[in-house]
């Protein structure tokens, strides 16, 4: 299982699927989720302020590079494309609308920081909500027993 935060004005679009998406940086420890896999998706983390947003799965995840001026995204785990396709303008702008931001612009902005030679690199993880009967199953997995301390 994966947790995400969501910045607060990222939060309504996140809850009404406008963004079913998420960019991350690569991990150090180099996991990722898988499709299929359990999401726990936030906003305001290490805050007063934390609440959970959503239960979500992971239906696809791709590596992604993007650039001042480009975009470029691999396949996915589970087709194991390993070649790289370079996204449009019109394209690359859509995925930056999708992914909550108003322009091409802000969106570099937002992953320059994390750059590494001009380009950030990490994961463009798909998800959606889990259903009724996911959510049934995972409140329903028994948690292992601890011990009783002696008095």
């Amino acid at each position: 299982m994966f947790t995400y935060n969501f910045a607060k004005d990222h939060v309504a679009a996140v809850e009404s699927l406008a963004k079913p998406i998420t960019i991350r940086a690569m991990r150090k420890d180099g996991r990722a989720p898988k499709p299929g896999e359990h999401l726990r998706l936030y906003t305001g983390m290490r805050t007063k302020n934390c609440r959970p947003i959503m239960e979500a799965v992971c239906q696809r995840i791709q590596e992604i590079r993007i650039t001042f001026d480009w975009v470029a995204i691999r396949g996915g785990q589970e087709n194991g494309n390993s070649d790289w396709i370079y996204l449009n303008k019109q394209v690359a702008l859509q995925l930056a609308r999708t992914d909550g931001f108003t322009d091409f612009e802000s969106f570099w902005r937002f992953f320059a920081p994390q750059a590494v030679g001009g380009a950030f690199h990490g994961h463009l993880i798909h998800f959606r909500p889990m259903t009724r009967q996911e959510l049934r199953k995972i409140s329903t997995t028994k948690k292992p027993k601890t011990k009783k301390q002696k008095s």
